[in-house]
């Protein structure tokens, strides 16, 4: 039932029950306010189911193309995914600074990336929901030569489909080649790179 077609049926009851009941006029403006309290929020949850229903990103998967998706650099710049030249390969690393296996797969992301930016691979790492100087501080203390992006309002969530972090996505051309959810290694990235 709408948020609209259920205010109704409860504003009908609400009638009926005030002519049934020789109720105290505080006692009807408190009915009356819960009935508004009670219609709002029926409103509110209508709207977001339907933006849910009608605005929800389908799940990312290998073969897929990389979504337009704009977040911001260290400095303040906006930047664009995916605006690669043809051919690149791009490694994102989704991870957030208080999630610890994303701690422990770090020094292995930094290991995989000196070796394959030799091979002309980027290597970019996106932050879920944190402030630049935190972000910065855990760059230092982790010795992180690659570009970082905050995702404050964790946009990634749904349109990379990253509901676990970290994950690793490995994009050539543009494609999702692969997708490795949770804590990863050098190896399994430079594989995941190499492979067709």
């Amino acid at each position: 039932m709408k948020g609209r077609q259920a205010c109704a049926a409860i504003w009908y009851l609400y009638g009926m029950g005030s002519r049934r009941t020789s109720a105290s006029a505080p006692d009807r403006v408190r009915s009356f306010g819960t009935l508004i309290a009670v219609c709002a929020a029926l409103a509110f949850a209508a709207g977001v189911a339907h933006a849910i229903r009608h605005h929800a990103w389908p799940p990312l998967e290998v073969g897929d193309r990389l979504p337009p998706l704009t977040l911001r650099a260290l400095n303040g710049d906006r930047v664009q995914l995916g605006t690669g030249s043809a051919e690149s390969t791009v490694v994102y690393n989704v991870f957030a600074t208080w999630c610890g296996p994303c701690n422990e797969e770090m020094p292995q992301i930094t290991r995989a990336a000196a070796m394959l930016s030799k091979r002309g691979v980027a290597f970019v790492g996106i932050d879920q929901g944190e402030s630049a100087d935190r972000v910065e501080r855990f760059a230092a203390a982790n010795d992180l030569r690659f570009p970082l992006l905050m995702d404050t309002g964790r946009i990634t969530t749904s349109r990379l489909d990253a509901r676990v972090i970290p994950e690793t996505l490995i994009v050539r051309d543009g494609i999702v080649r692969r997708i490795i959810e949770g804590p990863t290694t050098t190896t399994q990235v430079l594989a995941a790179v190499e492979a067709p």
